[in-house]
């Protein structure tokens, strides 16, 4: 009796889990032929997709079959946006679509096939229809994660919704300063897939520890096997939709007048999104041709993949980042088991200089970065003033190590998302020879490698969140929203520590930073680099590493990388689901819209920063030989 009753026990339990399973199915399914799709959508402030939208005179529900948020293609005009118009009237500027942005939906199957084809050709023709009327195309493409899809109200969509209320205002910004992007239409592409294989309510999943979590942890798995193989390289599904995105689009990095595609994924969907990047990453490499001698005639590596890829926390195992780290230390001839680096104790000596140059001058000065990925990690160094623990992400730092341990994964690079992996450090020996005067005056290395020259490589935070929380509404505010052009900045800070380090053939530039400036009265502080004049916003890039009880260790990456693995503070992306940040959205957007590695006149904010830069730390240095 009791065998019968515990078979009948386990019946009823699977029977209730397959009840709780989502379909694999389209959400957004609504023909750009229905009358629906033709109109304007406008949400409110609180930027949630309600049981009711007014429209016209019209008062229309979720359940009803002509509800406008079920179209595969929306156009959505931000809330009050008057003082943006303001603004542009202040000083003579027509902005073409000063509250508008497009939001198209693709959404992929379990089996590599897309849900509804008309989704994404709809999408491309409208981009083709942008271009026949003359408009520029400005089109940010997001992929989610797990415990999401393109289901109404889900809480992703609404976070991808307030990024694009951002780079409006970034497009606005640029036409009202230098009168760039006026024309630009902005079009954001919400790539859906079954993350959401539990049926828990769309906006549970941002929310830490809840009921759901039960149901929804054991779909990992089956989840994180689903996202490699949707994005197993450049003809897997989600390798054709970039493709097929980037196909109408006349793309020129660093050229104000080019269309521009930004693309990003988070957790699952960064995983996705790197089987994609690293097929396409490892070929770029094998291409890039090696510098000559003095390394003055190094090729730019252009995007392969729209003009920038981000990752944002992606629950990805960091062997598809080491795999680009190793294979540019194999393209410029240096073994597996050769871990010298820029900055390594044997920087002075002829044979390691000799041995390292192709692989430290393999990118030009003027290289932009053209895949990111961005972490929130702990292990950060502390001063005895202000340490306090720091907000990590606990799905990709602890929960994604478990989960691959439990599935027999061995070994760091295996086990160890992306943004955890640290490369081993050690003190380094006393220098085996005196130094000279000039050598004195370089940055001295102060570490060596006991392990690979693979794992993070770069560090942000924002070191003034500009006053406001990021939110729909603040982004059609400017004093909130505000996101200045930044042009030359990463070819300055590049050039500014070259130059500290003697200027010369031999001279490095690794280890620049951006978003620090000294006070009169000599301590660093922040640079207000985001919104300039209208908020005190700021952000930091550096090429180096701050660990828990040692700063400034020395990265792993060429300075000059078009790869960029960066551990990002919580201030920049906090925990797992708190990506959304004005500052930090505001840098991408920086690294997409504007020409960072401009070589003519920078800035002015940059110009006047850098040069300061160089002036105070030469005096420093004078002071302490």
């Amino acid at each position: 009796m009791r065998y019968y009753v515990g078979i009948t026990s386990v019946f009823c339990l699977c029977a209730a889990l397959a009840a709780c399973t989502v379909t694999d199915r389209g959400y957004r399914r609504l023909s750009t032929q229905n009358e629906a799709c033709a109109g304007v959508v406008a949400l409110s402030e609180r930027n949630t997709e309600g049981k009711a939208l007014e429209v016209g005179a019209q008062t229309l529900r979720a359940s009803d079959d002509d509800y406008p948020l079920n179209c595969y293609f929306q156009s959505h005009r931000l809330p009050g946006v008057g003082a943006w118009q303001q603004q542009a009237e202040a000083v003579g500027k027509v902005v073409a679509d000063v509250d508008r942005f497009d939001l198209a939906f693709v959404e992929i199957s379990d089996q590599g096939q897309l849900h509804d084809a008309a989704q994404l050709s709809t999408l491309l023709e409208r981009l083709r229809q942008n271009d026949r009327d003359g408009r520029q195309n400005f089109v940010v493409t997001y992929v989610h994660g797990w415990r999401h899809d393109a289901v109404l109200r889900d809480r992703d969509l609404q976070k991808f919704r307030i990024l694009l209320g951002y780079s409006r205002a970034a497009l606005n910004a640029r036409c009202i300063d230098g009168g760039d992007y006026c024309n630009a239409r902005l079009t954001g592409v919400f790539i859906g897939w079954r993350g959401r294989a539990f049926a828990e309510p769309p906006l549970t999943s941002d929310f830490g520890v809840t009921p759901f979590v039960a149901g929804a942890l054991p779909t990992i798995f089956n989840r994180k096997t689903k996202s490699d193989d949707l994005g197993r390289g450049r003809e897997s599904v989600l390798g054709q939709v970039l493709k097929a995105v980037e196909y109408p689009l006349a793309l020129k990095q660093g050229d104000p007048r080019a269309d521009k595609l930004l693309i990003v994924g988070h957790s699952l969907g960064g995983n996705m999104l790197s089987g994609v990047a690293e097929d396409y990453a490892l070929d770029a490499i094998a291409k890039q041709r090696l510098p000559s001698r003095n390394g003055d005639d190094a090729p730019v590596m252009k995007p392969f993949l729209g003009d920038l890829v981000v990752l944002l926390n992606p629950a990805a195992e960091a062997a598809k980042w080491t795999s680009l780290q190793r294979a540019m230390r194999q393209r410029a001839g240096l073994r597996d088991d050769e871990f010298q680096i820029v900055g390594n104790v044997g920087g002075y000596d002829p044979v390691f200089r000799k041995r390292v140059r192709p692989w430290r001058l393999m990118f030009p000065l003027h290289q932009r970065p053209v895949y990111i990925s961005i972490t929130a990690t702990a292990n950060w160094f502390q001063n005895a003033q202000n340490s306090r623990e720091v907000r990590s992400d606990f799905a990709t730092s602890t929960l994604f190590p478990i989960t691959r341990s439990l599935i027999g994964k061995k070994g760091a690079e295996e086990t160890k998302a992306i943004g955890h992996l640290v490369p081993t450090y050690s003190k380094a020996p006393d220098n085996p020879r005196p130094l000279s005067q000039v050598e004195r005056g370089r940055a001295q290395p102060r570490e060596i490698l006991v392990g690979p020259p693979i794992g993070a490589t770069h560090e942000m935070s924002v070191n003034d969140s500009g006053g406001a929380p990021a939110s729909y509404g603040n982004s059609t505010v400017p004093d909130l929203s505000w996101c200045s052009a930044a042009n030359g900045w990463l070819y300055q800070a590049r050039r500014a520590k070259k130059a500290l380090n003697g200027g010369g053939v031999n001279a490095t530039d690794a280890g620049w930073e951006y978003g620090l400036e000294r006070a009169p009265d000599g301590p660093l502080q922040a640079m207000p680099n985001i919104a300039v004049g209208h908020n005190a916003a700021s952000v930091q890039w550096r090429h180096a590493l701050y660990l828990r009880g040692r700063e400034n260790r020395a990265s792993v990456a060429s300075s000059r990388s078009p790869f960029w693995n960066v551990r990002a503070y919580d201030t920049a992306v906090k925990e797992h689901a708190g990506w959304v940040s004005y500052p930090m959205w505001c840098a991408i957007n920086q690294l997409v819209l504007d020409d960072v590695t401009y070589r003519g006149r920078p800035d002015e904010i940059v110009a006047e920063v850098i040069e300061e830069q160089i002036e105070e730390e030469k005096a420093v240095r004078a002071l302490n030989p």
